[in-house]
């Protein structure tokens, strides 16, 4: 592992633990062995170095849901939308820290840095959006999805991932699991076509 490397996964877990705010660079420095010039030669600034691991954790999301998708590929309109849950979720039950460090930032943004974390959240949620309105449009052209507008549709499905990523703060994986299979069969009743 290379010094960058140490000190972006160092960084990762401090700022999982006490959020941007709660974290000196001086921790940082102390538990990767390296001097604070060291830090800024690799990232100039502690919001860099916030910033470049907050784009890791959105790229790594993104790979991990796109896999799931890729994976699904010959499955039904249905079986693919599912993937999306299922993968975003299998990344976030495996990825505990990241997620951590996901919730903190999105939930409790450093003001000085939600502008720049808005803007890179939004053009990462831009990529999986691509996807989403694909699947939802093949489905309505081959009538597995009811014939609605193709936004409306789409917010439901982002709505309700952003609904199940909040219940994960609450429960535990076997209850999550239960709560992803009904609310799925739930939204996709809801939108199924005749």
């Amino acid at each position: 592992m290379t010094t960058r490397d140490k000190i972006k996964a160092v960084a990762l877990t401090q700022f999982a633990k006490g959020g941007y705010e709660g974290t000196p660079l001086s921790a940082i420095t102390k538990e990767v062995g390296v001097t604070t010039p060291a830090v800024y030669a690799f990232f100039g600034s502690k919001e860099d170095l916030f910033l470049s691991i907050f784009e890791d954790v959105l790229s790594n999301h993104y790979h991990s849901v796109k896999s799931a998708i890729e994976q699904a590929q010959d499955g039904t309109v249905e079986e693919r939308l599912y993937q999306i849950l299922r993968g975003a979720f299998t990344y976030h039950v495996s990825q505990e820290e990241e997620t951590i460090f996901y919730k903190r930032a999105m939930m409790f943004p450093p003001a000085s840095l939600e502008d720049k974390l808005k803007e890179r959240f939004g053009a990462t949620e831009e990529m999986l959006t691509q996807e989403i309105r694909a699947l939802l449009a093949e489905g309505i052209a081959a009538g597995a999805i009811a014939d609605r507008p193709l936004d409306d549709l789409l917010d439901g499905f982002l709505c309700l991932m952003d609904g199940l990523f909040l219940q994960l703060l609450y429960y535990d994986e076997s209850k999550f699991e239960h709560k992803l299979q009904n609310i799925w069969k739930l939204f996709w009743s809801g939108i199924a076509g005749s």
